[in-house]
């Protein structure tokens, strides 16, 4: 048993966040008479952002041309479910772990990048801080 109130509605004073949450209303008379149970269900939404991936480094390669990239992990309130990769402000990855090589790279050019964290409501970081990649002949 949650509570015994005598008003007509309560407040849940520490629902935990995206959970599922079932509560079973009775009423009763000073008798001991009880009512038949009424339900209900609610769920916090989760409205906090993973903190902000640190630590963003890149390798340029020359053969195959590529960008490899790694950073700090995030955290979250409730769980980090992956990262977006940002190559000059574009989307062009959503990898789970904390690093990605990028193959869609050309030779002899500099790219901008930047990871954001993601979590399973939708809810994503700010950017981390951004790295410039150079990459090779």
């Amino acid at each position: 048993m949650l509570a015994t109130v005598t008003a007509t509605s309560f407040v849940d004073p520490a629902p935990r966040v995206a959970v599922d949450h079932v509560y079973t209303v009775r009423a009763f008379d000073s008798a001991g008479n009880r009512s038949a149970a009424a339900t209900a269900s609610a769920r916090v939404p989760d409205t906090v952002a993973p903190t902000t991936p640190t630590g963003l480094t890149g390798t340029a390669f020359k053969s195959p041309h590529r960008v490899t990239l790694t950073w700090s992990p995030a955290s979250d309130n409730v769980a980090v479910t992956g990262y977006r990769i940002l190559r000059n402000g574009v989307l062009v990855a959503s990898p789970a772990t904390t690093s990605y090589t990028d193959y869609g790279v050309a030779r002899r050019t500099t790219y901008a990048y930047t990871v954001r964290a993601a979590d399973a409501a939708g809810n994503l970081s700010a950017p981390s801080a951004a790295i410039q990649v150079t990459t090779k002949s």
